[in-house]
């Protein structure tokens, strides 16, 4: 049976009949250096790379075409303070290229480095580098430039350290994100609005968490993690996308209906439903959407249990204090089932189930144990959104991820690990460009056999918004 003629297809008639989204948009580019305001002769693509499983902000490239005379005279003199406008304008949903004045404009500004730092004038090899007036009549050349947040230019910067009294440890990450982490520019689309924190999270109160002085800012976080032995069992994560710090578990398959932000993802086969435009709509909480080109699958779960095991073996510290002993009749005796902590993250199905002894021994780090089993107990997938609208993804998004075998529709569940994206010109004119967005989209999903996951029975949304 065709995906298209399962119960998929009603979410797909869905999404082709909802209201037009916005999936094209020009990039206006102004540089900002040593006083000057330099505009790009065109904006030739932008890179975004979102890697929350490993990252902590965006990693944005944006390539562009300069007169040379501009970028060695103008530019590459003043690499350590430039910054870069970056204006996001919308279009109408036509091929033509229209500007759609009924959307909002977005205007970021971003600190800004040079990935190529060299001077044609330095080096004096360039036979139109020896004067100003020479250059500019040099061809232009593509230029690309990482720009980044200027809180992250702040942070990356700062050291910190302190003793946090009777305060959970979500509250003091919180604190030092939010209060700590200003923006070098003091415009309001770089300031800190707030922390998301995942629902799955459980606040316990501390009577004192040591962070220990000369503890980079950045990595403050982790260190709280670290102490308190894991704010969660699948593996706490940090990100900042847009105004929000977001907390996320990195390595849970199962918060898909226990959180509200959440998406759908139907996988189309490839070559079925080519440069389609309309590819999601939203509900209410719920982003739906479907991915029409080519798609890989990556286990590595089954080798990772049956090499470094799928349970771990470790003797609770606590009891080291609260009873580890007990002691009467002139002699002492431990019982071993009251102290020994042994825990199987998934039984494997053979019942051979290998449990291994903690790194650390003794330890009362339950969750950072749990974390090691968690991330052993999925894959990756990885698939591409074409016509992409990224900012409806939001870090850790719990994922429900729908896909045909056979006559049957199934679904895994996983977490949003990372979105590559690559915004591009699919007019090729400099003079009025059109551009739309590719993005990759990996997902830590269930090792559950593709054979054996759950049949897809559900209907995915029932109420749209635009």
């Amino acid at each position: 049976m065709e995906i298209l003629d399962t119960l998929v297809s009603r979410e797909i008639a869905e999404i082709s009949s909802a209201t037009q989204t916005t999936i094209a948009h020009q990039w206006k580019m102004v540089v900002k250096a040593n006083g000057r305001e330099i505009s790009p002769t065109y904006v030739k693509d932008v890179k975004i790379d979102r890697l929350y499983h490993k990252n902590f902000a965006d990693e944005l490239r944006v390539t562009a075409g300069f007169n040379f005379a501009e970028l060695q005279y103008n530019v590459l003199p003043y690499k350590d303070t430039l910054e870069v406008i970056m204006t996001k304008i919308p279009m109408s949903s036509s091929v033509e290229p229209n500007v759609n004045i009924n959307r909002n404009r977005t205007t970021n500004t971003y600190k800004a480095q040079l990935l190529n730092q060299n001077s044609q004038a330095i080096q004096g090899d360039h036979p139109l580098a020896l004067a100003k007036d020479q250059a500019g009549r040099e061809q232009i050349i593509d230029v690309v430039f990482q720009l980044y947040n200027p809180v992250i230019d702040v942070i990356r910067k700062k050291t910190f350290g302190t003793v946090f009294r009777q305060t959970s440890p979500l509250d003091a990450i919180g604190y030092v994100l939010t209060k700590l982490a200003t923006s070098s520019t003091g415009e309001a689309t770089n300031m800190i609005k707030g922390v998301n924190i995942d629902a799955t999270f459980e606040s316990v109160e501390r009577e004192h968490i040591v962070v220990p002085h000369n503890t980079p800012l950045i990595q403050v976080p982790h260190v709280i993690d670290d102490v308190v032995g894991g704010t969660h069992p699948a593996q706490m994560r940090y990100y900042l996308q847009g105004n929000y710090w977001n907390l996320f578990p990195i390595f849970d398959h199962e918060r898909f209906s226990r959180v509200f932000d959440t998406v759908t993802i139907i996988k189309i086969p490839k070559h079925r439903m080519p440069s389609v435009e309309k590819t999601y709509r939203w509900a209410t909480n719920h982003l739906i959407l479907l991915t029409t080109r080519g798609t890989t699958h990556q286990d590595n779960s089954e080798s990772l249990q049956l090499n470094e095991g799928n349970g771990v073996r470790f003797v609770d510290a606590n009891q080291m204090v609260d009873g580890l002993s007990q002691s009467g009749e002139n002699k002492v005796s431990v019982d071993l089932k009251n102290n020994l902590t042994e825990v199987v993250y998934q039984p494997r199905a053979d019942k051979s189930d290998m449990i291994m002894p903690a790194k650390v021994k003794v330890t009362d780090k339950y969750n950072k144990e749990y974390a090691e089993l968690a991330r052993k107990s999925g894959g990756f997938i990885q698939t591409i959104w074409e016509h992409a609208n990224v900012d409806l993804l939001l870090p850790g998004m719990p994922v429900r991820y729908i896909f045909q075998d056979g006559n049957v529709t199934r679904e895994l569940y996983g977490t949003l690990n990372a979105v590559e994206t690559l915004d591009h010109n699919t007019n090729n004119t400099i003079s009025n460009p059109r551009f739309v967005t590719m993005a990759l989209l990996t997902i830590f999903v269930s090792n559950i056999s593709p054979m054996k996951s759950k049949t897809a029975t559900d209907s995915v949304s029932s109420s749209t918004t635009t």
